[in-house]
């Protein structure tokens, strides 16, 4: 043998006495094989045992374990491919795949090698690929995978549970959405996640009125200030109808940078119920007051016929008067006067029983209590209500304005007072006592209190005395003092009842001062429904 391919041959079996020893002393399976489908083995180092359950001799014998058979069907042909367009570009490869180790568990490995150069390959370096020899070492990553494998889980599991929430979640940095779920998306009508998550900002899903406090907020909850935890808001459907919605926000970290995490709750059906309750209330008020009307239709038709009786009498002087020689001209004048007053008298009369009868939007404005209590009294006036019972009055004069629907205070004093006479039917006509009173309750409300000297009622009844339709009149319907909470209820007062020491009952009621405060924001909000 020549001595240069003696030399060479002996650096061969060195370099591979070398490889042997430090392939099987490293972690994993190292291995040579034939570039072929076979992957036919050359050499397999010790760390075949642990990785696979075979040992480096059972699989390299001629009747042992094929270590080909064991990897996945499904994964030999990529594995094939991965490593020619390696070999073609003379680069390394890095391949994942699986296979069954001898205990039948499945396992996944890393695979990491290049192609070498056969004695062959050195003469003739356009040799075909199948006369390289594949030199990698095989790392067992099965615990690796199965994490991720649970993490995806996870992840899908998490995802599955936001999405089929009945909460909408959206996720957002600077109004730019990152993450909504499959609820949130139906909230406002939309099919494909994409056509949310490419927007710039989500402003465009909010009603113009919002726009403004929901950015500012947005602003300060990143910069750590003070902003509402949890706010109603309304946002645009997809076909441009509103829906009513709850938000509560709070920051959280996304992928390692700062966004806000909102949970948003549908109230739209809460929202219209709320709102239909809120009419029927209104209707249910309404009737209240035209029953109530009934019963001082006589008093009123009286009070009515008075000025019109006066004025046709006065007419009937004047025209007298007029049709003489030498009419005096100062009786007619007066008698002209006097139909003026009584026609006027006759005005206001009607002005103050069409406000009392028509139907009302709740509009909360300011209100002179005084003057809406001495415009009650002239109702029952009318009604002769004060030859039945005496009526004692003690209203504070120059009480502060408050704020409410004037219509409906007045039926909630209209009511109590009704209520108060009707329980003192029952005894002497002389001994009935009816006292309204009204002064200033703190800094920030004024009470009204309407007291009767009637039978009271039983101490079982004083839990159910504001629960609608329960009455203690042979002919009520059982709704007047529920209605009364209601209104009072929304005008953020409180309506309470007690009895007195020696008889009867004392009803009471607050109204929110009005302040100078309130006068700005109610200037405010209706130079924005102007525009």
């Amino acid at each position: 043998m020549p001595r240069n391919k003696l030399i060479q041959t002996e650096n061969n079996q060195t370099r591979d006495n070398v490889f042997e020893n430090i392939a099987d002393h490293l972690p994993g399976m190292v291995i040579r094989c034939m570039n072929n489908k076979q992957w036919d083995m050359l050499f397999i180092s010790r760390g075949a045992y642990e990785l696979t359950g075979y040992t480096a001799e059972e699989l390299m014998s001629e009747n042992g374990q094929k270590f080909s058979l064991l990897i996945f069907e499904e994964d030999q042909a990529r594995i094939w491919q991965e490593v020619q367009t390696a070999v073609k570009q003379e680069k390394p490869f890095e391949i994942i795949y699986r296979f069954n180790s001898k205990n039948g568990k499945q396992k996944w490995v890393m695979a990491r090698g290049q192609a070498i150069c056969t004695d062959k390959y050195y003469e003739n370096p356009k040799a075909a690929t199948s006369e390289l020899i594949l030199e990698a070492i095989l790392l067992d990553i099965t615990q690796q995978k199965q994490t991720e494998l649970e993490l995806r889980q996870n992840k899908k599991l998490q995802r599955s549970i936001l999405d089929y929430s009945i909460e909408g979640i959206l996720i957002h940095r600077d109004l730019k959405p990152l993450f909504i779920n499959q609820s949130f998306l139906k909230m406002l009508g939309y099919d494909s996640y994409q056509e949310l998550l490419k927007l710039d900002s989500i402003t465009s899903l909010i009603s113009p009125p919002f726009r403004e406090s929901m950015k500012t907020f947005a602003e300060a909850r990143m910069k750590g200030e003070d902003a509402p935890e949890e706010y109603e808001f309304e946002a645009l459907h997809k076909d441009g109808t509103k829906r009513y919605l709850e938000i509560k926000s709070n920051v959280i970290d996304w992928h390692g940078t700062p966004a806000i995490l909102s949970t948003i709750f549908n109230i739209t059906q809460r929202k219209i119920a709320m709102e239909q309750a809120k009419q029927q209330r209104e209707q249910l008020a309404h009737t209240n007051r035209i029953n109530m009307m009934g019963e001082m239709t006589a008093g009123i038709a009286h009070e009515l016929n008075q000025p019109l009786t006066a004025i046709v009498n006065r007419c009937s002087a004047a025209k007298n008067r007029i049709e003489r020689d030498n009419p005096d001209l100062e009786k007619i004048k007066e008698a002209l006067i006097s139909i003026e007053e009584q026609a006027m008298r006759s005005g206001k009369i009607i002005k103050q029983l069409r406000s009392m009868v028509k139907s009302n939007n709740s509009q909360l404005e300011k209100i002179n209590i005084n003057e809406l209590l001495n415009t009650c009294l002239k109702f029952f006036q009318m009604e002769g209500l004060f030859h039945s019972v005496d009526i004692i009055t003690n209203i504070a004069p120059n009480l502060p304005e408050v704020k409410g629907d004037p219509i409906q205070i007045q039926q909630v004093v209209l009511n109590l007072i009704h209520n108060a006479n009707d329980a003192m039917q029952h005894i002497p006509k002389d001994e009935r006592c009816l006292t309204l009173t009204a002064l200033q309750h703190d800094d920030s409300a004024v009470q009204i209190s309407v007291s009767d000297c009637g039978e009271g009622i039983e101490k079982e009844q004083e839990t159910k005395l504001f629960d609608s339709f329960f009455t203690t009149k042979s002919t009520g319907m059982g709704m007047g003092l529920s209605i009364c909470r209601t209104i009072i209820d929304s005008h953020n007062g409180q309506l309470w009842f007690s009895q007195n020491p020696e008889q009867g009952i004392t009803f009471r009621f607050t109204l929110p001062i009005h302040t100078a405060k309130e006068e700005s924001k109610n200037q405010t909000d209706n130079i924005e429904s102007r525009e």
